[in-house]
Order: structure tokens, then C-alpha cells, then sequence
């Protein structure tokens, strides 16, 4: 029973787009677009994933709308998941909810209110779905339904021509027919608050990211418990300085993540983030650089899965990022990670890992039609119950537009992990195909269903499971 739940969400930030028909932007807000898609063309060395951005430009009004729901539910990796090679992770998160706020910008009545200087978006959904093991057991396996109604507020404030303060929060929670110890709330991983500035050539981020996980199976660390969630909560800042041909970031967070229901009195966590990159511009859709970080990492005690109460860990690294065609995107990122326990409050069967990491992503636009995303690569994650965990992950994931107002998405995901912050850790496997198909019913309606299935295997017993999930989910937009 262990892990740091993954959400599955995509992250949807705050942008600055008002109703049809309101007067035209400032020169600042066009300076501030500008702004961003310079700062985002050296940042964004994610893997996995995100389409071209001409495909977001293209796919506006109901249909972005549909395939944000049914990317959201391929997804299976949250910014704010394990906390392993932090730094570049908190930078990856900010470049990513960053280019979340662009993708608002550019979406026509992305926001349906003005209240005064602000612009508000409000949500509301509900999933009914089938679980056929919610309690992620081995032996005999005991299936349910779900219910998950939510609501969410996105609002943006423009404080000044070169300032503005964005906030979102999702809020929902989970009710089951039979198992209702299994009853949770939970915080979507696009909760929190951002306030950006923009001074000359810099640009600093204040952040505070929050989310409580749901979905005990997208953490491939947890078994035995169907109600695992806890809380995570990210904050601090980002500093990026733009020189035309360089992109130079420096960051700092407090990372922190604790027991909300289903575990067995874990420690909390807490570690300090230190994180600084340079992106070089080679030509336009060509960039490359490097990255650096490292980690204060704390535990409120020791125990048998985490044998240390404190350890530092580093990174070093490069990163590349080019267009290769018109259609084609790829990014490359690799370098040493080290996870040093310190033999203080340290158990006998704790242990130092050193190695590289790797990740590959691209992402192709076959046509009009087709579209698909391939990540590969190798991560050390810190997990909230087993420690070090080092993982080699493989997700592929397609969109297919085939027929008017109805998007499929399919998806495979696989990963290998083993606990290497201790001595005997656990070695498993979780893989799975994912298969959406939604469709806007009205203007701010949309459905959409989904099925999923899921194996884990491990090398210690009562530590496997499989499990089928379909859930039909409805939209509105107020």
C-alpha cells in the first residue's frame, strides 16, 4: 500500500479573454500575449505531450471544450504528483500553467462574466461510473458505482497593465452505491492562485498550487486501498528573464503533501525546491539548454517503506526542444539525479540511488483528422508512502476527428517502478488502454464516455490487481 496519488487531470489555467462584443484589447494586453509566447517557446520541453499549438488555435468553441474533458481523463500525470527531481518538475509545472493561461487568452469567450475590472468562468459536472474492484484487491474483487458531481470558478483580475492575479478552483466529490467508507471530496489539480508580473525583460510568478487526489488506481504504488488521497499543496515563485535569444528561470517552492484518507499514518512531507534553467534560441521552433535543481526533502519520521526522516536530492541536466516539420514537435530532456538519505533519523535499510533520467516526447499532426502524442522515459519519484521510487513510463495517446461534433481519443499508458530508497523495495508494473468518446450535446453542454482498464503486477504478493472502469460524464459551462 503505497504511492503519491497521480491525478489525472490537464491542467486549465486563468486567461484574460472577455465576452463577444467587448471592446478591443489595450496595447498592453497585446504586449502581454507577446510576452508569453516568447517566455513559452523556451519553456515548454514537457514530455508526453501537448499538441502543436496551431491545433489549439484551430480547435476552438465546443470542440476545444470536448477534448479538454476527454484529454483530462487520458491524462495520468499531475504537476503536482510525486516529488521526485523536484526542480524540474516545479518549473515544468509553472511553464505548464503558464501556457494554460495562453490557451484561455486565445479561446474565444473563454469567460462568461465581468463583475467590475475581473472576468469569471464558472463549471459544473457530474460522472456516473462503474468500478469493478474499488478496493484495488488481489483476491476477491468487489465492483460499485460511482456518482462524482463538481463545481469550478476560474477568475482573472488585471490589476494593472502589468499585473494581473488569476485564481481557479475545482471542487467535486465521490459517493459510492455500496462502499460508502469510500466516500471522499477531492481538489482538481487546477486549483490555485497565480499572480503574474511583468518588468521589462522579466517576468515573476507568485503561485500557490493545491489539489486532494481521487482515484486510488492512477497512483501504480497503491494497492489495497480504494479511498488513498492526499493533499498537496506547492508554493512560491518563478523569475524568468528574457534575452531575446536566452530564456534564463530561476525557482523556488515549498512542496508539502499529507495522509487526507486510506492510508496507515504516514509522515508528512515537506521539501524546499531550488530549481534554475537557460534555453537557448537556435533558430524560431528551435530551442536547447540547460537545467539544474536540487532538494531539501523532510519526513515527519522514519519508517518501513520511508527508512529516513531527511534527504537531499539533486539534478543536472539538458533539454531540447525543436519543430521538426510544420506538424511535428519534439522535446528531449536528460541528466544525473542523486536521492541521498542523511544517516541521521536514518534506518538501517535506507539507501542512496544515483542514475539518469531520460524523456522523450513528440507530438504529430497527421491531418485534420488525426492527431497523436508518444512519451517515453525514466524519473526518480519520491512517493509519499514507498520513498525513491525510479520508473520507466511509455503513454501514447491519439485524437480522432472523424465525425462532426464528436471527438475519440484513445490512449495507452505503461509503467515500471521500483522503490530504491530502501533496501527489498517493491518492483511492479501497471499498464493499460483508455478509449473517449464525447460530443457537445448543446453550446455549454458536452458528454462524454470513457472506459479504462487496468493490470498491476509486482514481485511481492497481494500486490496485484485488475480492473475495469466506465464512466458516462456531463459538462455545463455556464
Amino acid at each position: 500500500m503505497r504511492g503519491c496519488a497521480r491525478v489525472a487531470r490537464i491542467r486549465i489555467g486563468v486567461g484574460n479573454e472577455a465576452k463577444p462584443g467587448t471592446p478591443q484589447k489595450p496595447w498592453y494586453e497585446m504586449y502581454l500575449k507577446y510576452r508569453r509566447q516568447r517566455l513559452l517557446s523556451g519553456w515548454r520541453r514537457n514530455v508526453g505531450a501537448p499538441f502543436p499549438k496551431r491545433l489549439y488555435r484551430r480547435c476552438h468553441g465546443w470542440r476545444l471544450i470536448v477534448q479538454i474533458v476527454l484529454l483530462s481523463l487520458l491524462a495520468r500525470t499531475s504537476s503536482l504528483e510525486a516529488f521526485g527531481q523536484d526542480a524540474v518538475r516545479m518549473s515544468m509545472a509553472s511553464a505548464s500553467a503558464a501556457e494554460s493561461r495562453q490557451t484561455a487568452n486565445g479561446t474565444a469567450g473563454y469567460y462568461n462574466l465581468q463583475a467590475g475590472p475581473t472576468y469569471w468562468r464558472f463549471g459544473s459536472g457530474l460522472s456516473l461510473g462503474y468500478n469493478s474492484n474499488v478496493e484495488l484487491a488481489e483476491g476477491k474483487q468487489e465492483g460499485d458505482f460511482i456518482y462524482s458531481p463538481s463545481l469550478s470558478v476560474q477568475m482573472k483580475w488585471p490589476i494593472s497593465q502589468l499585473q494581473a492575479l488569476n485564481i481557479g478552483v475545482g471542487l467535486g466529490y465521490s459517493g459510492y452505491a455500496q462502499h460508502s467508507s469510500l466516500n471522499t471530496f477531492f481538489v482538481t489539480p487546477n486549483s490555485g492562485v497565480a499572480f503574474d508580473i511583468y518588468a521589462g525583460d522579466f517576468v515573476i510568478e507568485l503561485h500557490d498550487r493545491f489539489t486532494i487526489s481521487q482515484g486510488s488506481y492512477q497512483d501504480p504504488t497503491v494497492t489495497g486501498r480504494g479511498n488513498y488521497s492526499e493533499f498537496q499543496n506547492s508554493a512560491g515563485t518563478l523569475v524568468t528573464w528574457d534575452l531575446n535569444k536566452m530564456v534564463v528561470s530561476l525557482g523556488y517552492d515549498y512542496a508539502s503533501s499529507l495522509e487526507v484518507s486510506g492510508g496507515l499514518g504516514q509522515p508528512n512531507q515537506g521539501n524546499e525546491v531550488f530549481s534554475g534553467s537557460a534555453g537557448l534560441v537556435l533558430k524560431p521552433g528551435m530551442t536547447t539548454g540547460i537545467e539544474a535543481g536540487g532538494s531539501l526533502q523532510n519526513y515527519s519520521a522514519a519508517t518501513t517503506n520511508n527508512p529516513y526522516s531527511t534527504a537531499i536530492q539533486w539534478n543536472a541536466g539538458a533539454f531540447f526542444k525543436t519543430q521538426v516539420t510544420e506538424h511535428i514537435s519534439m522535446n528531449v530532456d536528460a541528466g544525473y539525479v542523486v536521492n541521498s538519505p542523511e544517516s541521521s533519523g536514518a534506518l538501517s535499510t535506507a539507501q542512496q540511488f544515483a542514475g539518469y533520467y531520460a524523456n522523450l516526447g513528440v507530438a504529430h499532426r497527421v491531418n485534420r483528422f488525426v492527431q497523436y502524442s508518444l512519451g517515453v522515459g525514466r524519473n526518480v519519484s519520491d512517493t509519499y508512502f514507498g520513498g525513491a521510487t525510479d520508473a520507466y513510463t511509455a503513454n501514447l495517446s491519439a485524437g480522432w476527428s472523424f465525425i462532426h461534433k464528436v471527438s475519440l481519443s484513445t490512449g495507452f499508458n505503461y509503467e515500471r517502478g521500483t522503490e530504491v530508497g530502501f533496501v527489498g523495495g517493491e518492483t511492479y508494473y501497471q499498464y493499460g488502454p483508455t478509449i473517449s468518446v464525447g460530443r457537445a450535446l448543446t453550446k455549454k453542454m458536452n458528454a462524454g464516455l470513457v472506459y479504462q482498464f487496468v493490470d498491476r503486477n509486482a514481485n511481492e504478493a497481494l500486490q496485484k490487481y485488475t480492473l475495469n472502469i466506465v464512466t458516462l460524464s456531463l459538462s455545463y459551462q455556464f
